[in-house]
């Protein structure tokens, strides 16, 4: 039996691993926007569709979500139905979040930030490219323990800004002439020669230089010009980063999530003695 699934609820895409003492034993991808209706219909198949993936099951699961709270519902119930009830969790991030509106702040970004400070063990940026574009400042800080399991780190926020397939559709949608391009590579040359090599330049080295502007201000404001870059997405091997030292660490999410839940399952064990 599988120890933990960790669950990254995002806009387009519900994305779930299983681990067994920290290592990854297997992942998949099933689409949560456009491709499935969001009632009962999509809790039968997803419920389908994660016993199948599952097999013998798990013992926990760990949840991010950035998705509403009737469709969380909705997917917990799922998620309920093949592991048992009671055994979906959100674990504390635990991070320091300086912002007036801490609860405002997308989960997914707070685990991703845990996994990124607890990687370098230092201060960090995180450059998460999905659906959309996230870059966030982390400062490491001793004094940012104020109770058990807090990790010594300080959530300073960023920039979200659309990531490269959104900005695909709204060209798509926006101008109906203009051919459809899905990015595999950044082109080389800005100059294109055709209409879709156009396109396909403005929309890669554009998001590029987008990305790199965004690294250099965001860190800038935050005093962290020297931190390392730790990057993460689906859409990552889209960027290059130069002058920095950069990490590449996929499921950056799943590890937050794995953190989090061992560190309250310490906190747990701690109590009950």
């Amino acid at each position: 039996m599988s120890d933990l699934i960790t669950v990254d609820l995002g806009n387009s895409r519900c994305k779930l691993a299983r681990w067994s003492a920290d290592v990854c034993q297997g992942a998949v991808a099933l689409p949560v926007a456009s491709q499935v209706s969001r009632g009962p219909e999509f809790e039968g198949a997803f419920r389908d569709a994660l016993q199948a993936w599952l097999g013998d099951g798990a013992e926990a699961c760990a949840l991010s979500s950035v998705a509403d709270e009737v469709f969380t519902e909705s997917v917990v119930y799922a998620l309920e139905g093949v592991l048992g009830p009671d055994t979906v969790r959100v674990p504390d991030h635990g991070l320091t979040i300086d912002s007036p509106e801490p609860d405002g702040v997308g989960h997914d970004r707070l685990y991703a930030a845990r996994a990124a400070v607890e990687r370098v063990r230092g201060s960090v940026m995180v450059v998460d490219v999905g659906t959309a574009l996230t870059v966030d400042a982390v400062r490491f800080d001793e004094r940012a323990i104020a109770r058990e399991g807090l990790v010594p780190a300080i959530f300073l926020g960023g920039a979200i800004a659309p990531g490269p397939r959104v900005l695909a559709d709204a060209l798509e949608a926006a101008a109906s002439a203009l051919p459809r391009v899905d990015l595999a590579s950044v082109p080389e040359k800005a100059l294109g020669h055709t209409t879709i090599e156009a396109v396909r330049a403005g929309l890669g080295i554009g998001f590029l230089g987008a990305v790199r502007e965004l690294v250099v201000r965001v860190s800038s404001d935050a005093g962290l010009l020297e931190a390392p870059i730790v990057l993460t997405g689906g859409a990552a091997e889209l960027v290059e980063l130069e002058g920095r030292e950069v990490v590449d660490v996929p499921d950056l999410v799943h590890l937050g999530l794995v953190a989090a839940f061992e560190a309250i399952a310490v906190d747990d064990m701690g109590r009950e003695a």
